[in-house]
């Protein structure tokens, strides 16, 4: 006699493909931590995106000197630490909860696999779309393997990885990579193929016409406040939490639900200052394209001029990119944060230079421009179409 429905067992519902890739990846986030591993080869995977959680994780893992290393140890007996034990919060995916806490490990670099040069990624012939924001704060990244996937664009965050040395970022759907790579030393550096824009001249390197993005001489105003609330703050502001902005010199991160963020400017401000607003005051993940920028005229470099909505944007084609013989024409996006930035680039008809000679003569001729502030507009009005 067959059982009552309510005592039969229910059918084992298969597990969706997201769920058996947040599987995967929490496996292999277990891995990484009690390895101690610093090459995370996830190749062949058919994995669609990489979680925050696998770059905490690579962050809590602190190196200390290794015993044979004379700088090192010279810079320890001069006072410095030997160790240092990182706070972390824990890390959050797409649509999952970490399954542990906050944690940390200190690790001893020769102890790592052998291998003293630094954290490898390696997530060839996948389907990533897109990459975490988290990743741009990996310091200790030396090698990053994109080979094989789905991206549309290499963010120009890029350039805070300051020791990256390989990046291959080939056989994707880039049309045009950042300026902010031509600042950048890499060791190896691998681009084709990919659809890239082609260039509209057949001159030696052309260059593109300026597309203005934001059409009115003076900025908004709340444009101009986000500009001040997350660039990086003088030494003298460093009194209250983490001293990277001056919105977190000013205020303890992140921001109480009390403030009432309009929820373009606490998705903007999670954005440019991750970790800065309450995770209730957000509405979704942010919005690929809003982040911090730096604008590409180089006689602003040392003022350190950002912006979040780009004012105007402009294409060159270069032959080397980041120290590297990139192998074709490869076009370049550099963006600016005021009417007139880019006119350093040579114009489509104004011969061949390239962007290192164009950026050596900003720095000596260009004249600082000074933009009136305007106060119209409410804080409700902020937007970024």
């Amino acid at each position: 006699m067959p059982l009552p429905l309510y005592l039969q067992p229910s059918p084992r519902r298969e597990k969706t493909a997201v769920e058996q890739e947040i599987e995967e990846w929490d496996k292999l986030d277990e891995e990484v931590f009690s390895q101690q591993m610093r090459v995370v080869d996830v190749s062949d995977r058919q994995f669609t995106f990489v979680p925050d959680s696998i770059i905490q994780t690579l962050k809590c893992l602190v190196c200390i000197p290794a015993p044979d290393d004379p700088l090192e140890m010279t810079r320890v007996k001069a006072g410095h630490r030997a160790f240092v034990r990182s706070q972390t919060a824990p890390a959050h995916t797409t649509g999952f909860l970490r399954t542990f806490g906050e944690r940390t490990r200190s690790v001893n670099v020769t102890h790592m696999h052998g291998m003293r040069d630094g954290i490898h990624l390696i997530f060839s012939n996948n389907l990533i779309t897109k990459l975490p924001r988290k990743l741009w704060d990996l310091d200790r990244l030396t090698v990053l393997t994109l080979r094989g996937n789905r991206l549309e664009v290499l963010p120009p965050e890029i350039r805070r990885l300051h020791n990256l040395e390989d990046l291959n970022i080939a056989n994707n759907q880039l049309q045009y990579v950042p300026s902010e790579l031509l600042l950048m030393n890499l060791r190896v550096l691998n681009l084709h193929p990919n659809p890239f824009l082609a260039p509209p001249s057949l001159d030696d390197r052309p260059v593109s016409e300026t597309d203005i993005l934001i059409q009115d001489r003076v900025l908004p105003l709340t444009e101009l406040l986000c500009r001040v609330l997350v660039s990086p703050a003088p030494s003298t502001l460093f009194s209250k939490g983490n001293p990277d902005s001056f919105l977190s010199s000013y205020y303890p991160l992140p921001l109480p639900p009390t403030c009432l963020i309009p929820p373009r400017i606490a998705e903007t401000l999670d954005a440019c200052v991750p970790g800065s607003v309450c995770s209730s005051d957000l509405m979704s993940e942010p919005r690929d394209d809003i982040s911090m920028g730096t604008c590409g005229n180089p006689s602003h470099h040392a003022e350190n001029r950002i912006f979040v909505r780009p004012v105007e944007q402009r294409f060159s084609w270069e032959k080397v990119i980041a120290g590297q013989n990139a192998g074709g024409m490869v076009p370049v996006m550099w963006r600016g944060c005021e009417h007139g930035c880019l006119d350093f680039l040579k114009s489509e008809t104004g011969g061949g230079s390239s962007a290192m000679e164009d950026i050596e003569m900003a720095e000596d001729g260009e004249e600082m421009v000074v933009q009136p502030i305007s106060l119209g507009g409410g804080i409700d009005d902020f937007d970024f179409e």
